[in-house]
């Protein structure tokens, strides 16, 4: 009888050290996953801070000082108070940003501009502009890329190897921020610079685009002659959304980039 207790007790025992031995093993491994993974910094996520994205709030400039007031705004005040936005924006989410120019009424040229993009060797370099028209009813975003090569002052650009980047960026962004702002703004899709009366002068591209070493796109935020467009982006907080929806649009084509 004592024998039976005895080996009882030592079953016992050895099946309490099994399950410890079996749970020590278990903490091994979970904290081995997690030192791994805390020491490959390619777990699923993006580092944005690996991206910069000069951002070109458009004018004044040798083409026009942006100055001329429609429905009550400028298009000079439009484009850097949105650039501002959309700056804090990304670097809300990491992202590396360079403006070109420091305050809203600085006189920058086109070439300045790009060259600013270029030397900080930007994944984006992405211009802010307002269109205007005729017609008042004609409103709504369009985002512009260039499709080919132009010529300005003999020089000429984009490189022929970032074209398709600067479609894929103006396309991107668009579907985006369409989706994001669901109607806020009307949809007038993407177009390249050679829809464009200037870039079709010259030669399929507009002057930025030109001058530009790396991929680039131009964004025209509404009609500032259409009352309905001045209303949405007049609005602090529907501005706002536009410039999380832009945001979000340009943080997928930075990071597509690199995947």
């Amino acid at each position: 009888m004592l024998c039976r207790v005895i080996e009882d007790i030592i079953y016992l025992m050895g099946s309490i050290f099994k399950c410890r031995f079996i749970f020590f093993c278990v903490l091994l491994v979970l904290f081995s996953v997690t030192s791994r993974a805390q020491d490959n910094p390619d777990n699923g996520t993006t580092d944005n801070s690996m991206f910069t994205v000069c951002i070109d709030p458009g004018h004044p400039s040798e083409v026009s000082d942006g100055m001329t007031v429609q429905n009550g705004v400028t298009e000079n005040h439009i484009n850097w108070i949105f650039a501002l936005e959309l700056k804090e924006v990304l670097e809300d989410e990491g992202v590396n940003v360079v403006l070109t120019k420091t305050e809203e009424d600085e006189y920058v040229t086109n070439r300045e501009r790009a060259e600013i993009a270029n030397e900080n060797e930007a994944d984006l370099f992405f211009r802010i502009h307002c269109d205007t028209f005729t017609d008042p009813d004609v409103r709504g975003m369009t985002f512009y890329y260039p499709d080919r090569q132009g010529t300005w002052e003999e020089e000429i650009g984009p490189p022929e190897e970032i074209i398709p980047d600067c479609e894929r960026a103006a396309n991107t962004i668009h579907d985006v921020a369409m989706e994001e702002l669901d109607g806020l703004l009307n949809d007038r899709g993407v177009r390249t610079d050679n829809e464009t009366y200037v870039g079709n002068r010259q030669g399929g591209a507009l002057r930025g685009s030109i001058l530009s070493r790396v991929p680039v796109c131009l964004v025209e935020l509404c009609f500032l002659s259409s009352p309905d467009d001045v209303d949405v982006i007049t609005d602090d907080d529907y501005r706002r959304e536009i410039a999380r929806a832009v945001g979000k649009g340009i943080i997928e084509f930075v990071a597509g980039a690199t995947s």
